[in-house]
């Protein structure tokens, strides 16, 4: 009776083990996670108040954008921000090794639109700064 018990005990021991390890795992990335708060930036040396903003993208913005480092800043008035674009993948009718292939160039682009529908891709990068639409 007593060989039997062994074995049992181990897999009990086991099981209390790894459940304790599972909950002190979870509390762990928990304190982690809200410990983890964003600092404010500073502007004129103080901290600006730390009221967490988010954008709205069902309203319209104007968008500034510099598409060429020594160009123009352009303007994109009243234009909602419907996403980004994923990798693109053509594919060619013909035979051989370039069949198919992407165009990673076009990658994570915005894709922006018009009051009238019309959409415009961009560069994210190109963005200067936005603000609401009057």
């Amino acid at each position: 009776m007593k060989d039997r018990s062994i074995p049992v005990l181990l897999i009990l021991l086991g099981i209390v083990i790894g459940s304790v390890s599972v909950a002190l795992g979870i509390v762990f990335v928990r304190s982690r996670t809200e410990a983890r708060s964003p600092e404010p930036p500073k502007l004129a040396g103080q901290a600006v108040p730390s009221n967490l903003m988010a954008i709205d993208f069902t309203r319209p913005y104007d968008l500034f954008c510099r598409p060429q480092e020594n160009s123009n800043p352009t303007v994109f008035r009243n234009v909602t921000i419907l996403g980004f674009t994923g990798n693109q993948r053509t594919e060619k009718t013909g035979k051989g090794a370039m069949d198919s292939y992407e165009y990673s160039y076009f990658e994570k682009w915005l894709a922006l639109q018009y009051s009238d529908k019309r959409k415009i891709f961009i560069p994210k990068e190109s963005i200067l700064w936005f603000e609401e639409s009057k």
